[in-house]
């Protein structure tokens, strides 16, 4: 069958390999722009505010208009399956919520403005992302196993 072109060769592959190298970098320059003024709070692995940074931030949404806070503990993640973790955070979450990692294999995401009635469609769409990317990225398999979200209200004081 001449003309016919083999889906799956290694140049495909390579090419698709490049594309999300290019996509990544250009999300974590993205994100670290947005984050370049507290750049020192950054966790040392992942471009995530650190624990006490994020903390700090929700303490903050807190004080003012009040929000949700969402954790993400990933039993079974190694460090890669967590970079695709925030890759798909990154993705999914509006430009104004807040990414932190709180231990070695639990994030959390803030939300400001946003209440916990709310807070649930948006664990529901990162669930499905995550689980959608460890579906399609075999270093992302683990983040299916024992995902475990909880939310938290960040309600204002007063």
């Amino acid at each position: 069958m001449s003309g016919t072109q083999v889906i799956g060769t290694e140049a495909d592959r390579r090419l698709r390999g490049a594309l999300v190298r290019l996509r990544t970098a250009s999300l974590w320059a993205d994100a670290l722009s947005r984050l370049a003024p507290q750049a020192h709070l950054l966790d040392e692995d992942l471009p995530l505010l650190s624990r006490r940074a994020f903390l700090s931030a929700c303490q903050e949404i807190r004080n003012s208009q009040g929000g949700s806070c969402i954790t993400l503990n990933f039993p079974h993640a190694d460090a890669r399956a967590l970079h695709i973790a925030g890759i798909v955070l990154f993705e999914t979450l509006r430009r104004t919520d807040i990414i932190g990692r709180l231990g070695q294999r639990t994030l959390a995401v803030a939300l400001p403005g946003c209440p916990p009635a709310r807070a649930r469609n948006v664990c529901t769409r990162i669930e499905r992302a995550l689980l959608s990317e460890a579906a399609r990225t075999p270093q992302a398999a683990t983040l299916a196993r024992g995902l475990h979200a909880e939310i938290i209200p960040l309600a204002p004081d007063g």
